[in-house]
């Protein structure tokens, strides 16, 4: 009788020994759940490779940013042009599988003569739109469906005549003879481009309003 109770017992013993671990260890187990369910609340990162707000950015590059940060990644830079405390560099960029460009208007830092700041950029690639998916190729129509633009100023380049569009939200698009968008203009909410497409465009032309 002693020796079946010492074998009982010696097997409860075991068993309690083979247990799954305790409610510490299954806390553990649950962990990279609860991470998932709490990453899954948070809303994922917005992919700025192809988008611009207008009066703020296009892409990767901000209104403000430093000009040296800018840069990173463009290699084919086209033309440059500086003036007393202005620049404009003009690089050719891919759009997908087709050659672009991307132009940005720099002004020097108020508190630092060593910085440039981004104040323009332009592109005519298509791949940069908006949240709507308005840009490069979008017809006129469709662009004052969603912007308050009008016509303010005309240049004769690669077509005999291209209109450049204003909006009030820092935004230009410019149209060729047929009224479909050739080039998109990021700037300040209110500021005017006007010496980026005097350096890029001897032609260029503001218009008068009556």
């Amino acid at each position: 009788m002693k020796n079946y109770l010492s074998l009982s017992l010696c097997l409860f013993a075991l068993l309690l020994a083979c247990e799954p671990a305790s409610d510490g260890s299954s806390e553990l187990q649950s962990g990279p759940g609860q991470a998932e369910q709490g990453a899954s609340k948070v809303a994922p990162l917005v992919d700025t490779v192809g988008t611009y707000l207008p009066g703020k950015s296009l892409g990767n590059i901000t209104l403000g940013e430093n000009s040296v940060s800018a840069f990173e990644g463009l290699d084919s830079l086209s033309f440059s042009e500086s003036s007393t405390g202005h620049a404009v560099y003009a690089y050719v960029i891919d759009d997908n599988g087709k050659e672009a460009t991307l132009d940005v208007f720099t002004t020097l830092d108020s508190n630092s003569m060593n910085i440039q700041r981004v104040t323009v950029i332009r592109t005519t690639a298509a791949k940069y739109k908006d949240e709507r998916g308005l840009g490069v190729g979008s017809t006129v129509d469709e662009l004052r469906s969603a912007y308050a633009i009008r016509p303010v100023a005309a240049y004769t380049g690669e077509e005999p005549r291209t209109l450049v569009y204003r909006g009030e939200e820092g935004i230009s698009f410019e149209l060729g003879g047929d009224s479909i968008c050739r080039a998109v203009t990021i700037y300040g909410a209110g500021e005017q481009p006007s010496e980026l497409y005097q350096a890029l465009f001897s032609s260029y032309s503001p218009m008068i309003r009556k």
